[in-house]
């Protein structure tokens, strides 16, 4: 069985001051993007929405994704090429996550099975749990592979403010390696680190907002270079630059510098009512050149996603 390609979602190519042409308010320096509108407003529901929201191809030429059809009432796993104009619908589950540029494993929702799947041959393999253990994953909502341990780390929570960790980790042959430890806290809900590991971006709690602070060891300690409704943070892995959430606003600062420049606007129109949105989830290309933003619609507005990708080659290659 040859892996399907039911195209039916058109991808709209547009530059963020032409789509969003909100880029004359006063604030940070607004800087033009290519960017990609990967879902339909209102086509996809908020139910089974889980992290990681994306996953990108080792090579960055693609990324994965699943939705839940408001018609269709099904959850189903797409695959978009950069600059493709369509979505690949090539399984239904959930949580899909690249092992290499060939095959990704992905969870059927409410079983707890996790497969593996060839995108080649169309082909796939059950390959978590491990026999006997079935019926503690029936309570597994999505998982997470982590390409630098080959490990699957599974959460237990759907859609949360901000990303949750894992709790458990397990190898490709469902054996169980140990807990997850956390790096974030409810004061700490988001960090990101730079390349290197030796540096972080993170959201801390100040009041009723959130902060963004640039820490070289401790948080408490750190530079704040931003504050407001900030609701995501992603270090680029290949250039000094961090990308940030701040209400519906995509955002950028250099960690040195603070300089700040607005990269996208994802805001109702001026001329439409307000709805609650806000940039929920950022994850970047592993060759830093592309920007994958999730913007969320809460649930008294309808609650759904809409996800984007940011082509940021040319702002990376800016020089300071």
């Amino acid at each position: 069985m040859k892996t399907r390609k039911a195209t039916v979602i058109l991808v709209i190519v547009a530059l963020a001051a032409g789509l969003f042409a909100t880029f004359g308010r006063s604030g940070p320096e607004a800087v033009e993007v290519p960017i990609w509108s990967l879902l339909a407003p209102r086509a996809h529901s908020g139910y089974r929405m889980v992290d990681p929201f994306v996953s990108w191809s080792p090579d960055s030429e693609s990324l994965l994704l699943s939705t839940y059809g408001m018609k269709s009432n099904k959850a189903r796993v797409y695959k978009w090429e950069v600059g493709a104009k369509r979505l690949q619908h090539i399984a239904d589950g959930i949580s899909p996550n690249y092992l290499d540029a060939n095959t990704f494993i992905y969870l059927f929702p409410d079983s707890g099975k996790v497969f593996k799947r060839d995108m080649l041959t169309g082909t796939q393999e059950r390959i978590l749990p491990a026999p006997g253990t079935e019926d503690d994953w029936k309570t597994v909502k999505a998982v997470y592979y982590d390409p630098p341990t080959r490990r699957v780390h599974t959460r237990m929570v759907e859609y949360t403010r901000f990303e949750a960790p894992g709790t458990e980790e397990y190898d490709l042959q469902g054996k169980l390696i140990g807990s997850v430890h956390a790096l974030t806290s409810e004061n700490t809900p988001a960090i990101s680190f730079d390349s290197d590991g030796k540096k972080c971006a993170a959201v801390v709690k100040a009041g009723n907002k959130y902060e963004l602070k640039i820490c070289d060891k401790e948080i408490d300690e750190g530079r704040t270079v931003a504050a407001g409704y900030i609701g995501a943070v992603a270090w680029s892995p290949s250039a000094p630059m961090v990308a940030y959430g701040n209400n519906a606003d995509v955002l950028i600062v250099d960690p040195e510098s603070g300089r700040t420049r607005v990269v996208g606007r994802f805001g109702p129109a001026k001329d439409e009512q307000q709805d609650g949105r806000y940039v929920a989830r950022l994850k970047w290309s592993p060759n830093g050149r592309y920007l994958a933003a999730m913007v969320y619609v809460p649930y008294s507005k309808g609650e759904y996603p809409m996800i984007y990708v940011l082509d940021m080659s040319g702002v990376a290659r800016e020089k300071r």
